[in-house]
């Protein structure tokens, strides 16, 4: 019995070294958080992206960087929004998570990103949020792979769209066919050069 119990003690003692081992590489890769996606893949199939500034933390993490935050949107460079944009209880991409450490969205106020929401990329079987910074910038350990773009370039990857409204329904004048309208203008020449005879005064003979 001794010696059938010794072994089990063995067994159980190599087992849990055996844990302990394989769990190693595991803990080392906790040293970084999960990639975010690149905005300028997401940008072209993107169903919606705006433009804001930080302007508000609802609650801060340890290192003073805002994880719930309210936003106040300058540009709707694609799809609807709203004045202002409220990030709560700690806001992620989306993506497949690739190492042990998930990574939620961490900015300042003052901040101004880019936001491209409901995006398709390739390493992702479903929609993804997003960002690029506009001004300031990413922490590299924080927001691994988030981007620091221009402006310009973010209209460059989502051209702004100006409506023009039409009043009832009617044509934009721009867009009328040059053709009768030229036609219109010969019919008014005439009309007015014919009726010019009933103007004139008529001259006495002396």
């Amino acid at each position: 019995m001794t010696g059938r119990r010794t072994h089990f003690h063995v067994m159980g003692f190599l087992a849990c070294a055996s844990m302990l081992l394989t769990a190693a590489p595991v803990a080392a890769e906790c040293t970084q958080l999960d990639p975010w996606p690149s905005f300028t893949a997401a940008a072209p199939s993107a169903q919606r992206i705006v433009v804001g500034e930080v302007v508000h933390s609802f609650r801060d993490d340890s290192a003073d960087n805002a994880i719930e935050f309210r936003v106040r949107v300058d540009e709707v460079l694609r799809g609807e929004g709203a004045a202002g944009l409220d990030f709560r209880g700690g806001t992620r991409s989306g993506a497949p998570s690739t190492v042990c450490g998930d990574s939620i969205l961490r900015v300042h106020v003052g901040d101004v990103l880019a936001f491209a929401f409901d995006a398709r990329i390739e390493s992702a079987p479903g929609p993804v949020l997003a960002v690029a910074w506009v001004r300031g910038i990413p922490d590299d350990f924080l927001m691994p792979g988030a981007e620091t773009l221009s402006l310009g370039r973010v209209h460059e990857l989502a051209p702004p769209t100006v409506d023009r409204p039409l009043s009832s329904g009617e044509p934009d004048p721009a867009e009328l066919p040059l053709v009768p309208v030229a036609i219109a203008g010969i019919l008014l020449s005439v009309l007015l050069l014919g009726s010019v005879p009933l103007f004139r005064r008529r001259v006495r003979p002396s």
